[in-house]
């Protein structure tokens, strides 16, 4: 008796559903589940964003701070700064030979 007392939409199964309703029911779902998966993605994100400004770059610039290599002139180094090349002229000169990559 209770089924006497359903309406005709009520009984319509799967089968009875047109495409357009099939279609619009999926599409709704998907774009709901995209959205959702947007939203997750912005939120670790913004946690990700949060722990290294927070976190870990204030350590880092703690420890690049103590490190030699950084801090130092690139003349400890062994580049060829300008300093480093008057350094070489000078030298050649007193010598009384200076190599042609040092010539003018």
């Amino acid at each position: 008796m209770q089924e006497d007392t359903r309406s005709q939409k009520e009984k319509q199964t799967i089968y009875d559903a047109s495409y357009a309703s099939i279609f619009a029911r999926n599409f709704l779902a998907g774009f709901s589940h995209a959205l959702g998966m947007l939203f997750l993605y912005l939120i670790v994100i913004a946690v990700l964003y949060y722990a290294t400004s927070t976190i870990i770059v204030p350590r880092l610039q703690s420890v690049i701070s103590t490190m030699p290599l950084f801090n130092a002139p690139s003349e400890q180094q062994g580049g060829l700064t300008p300093g480093v090349l008057q350094e070489l002229q000078q030298l050649q000169l007193e010598k009384g030979s200076q190599p042609e990559s040092l010539r003018p």
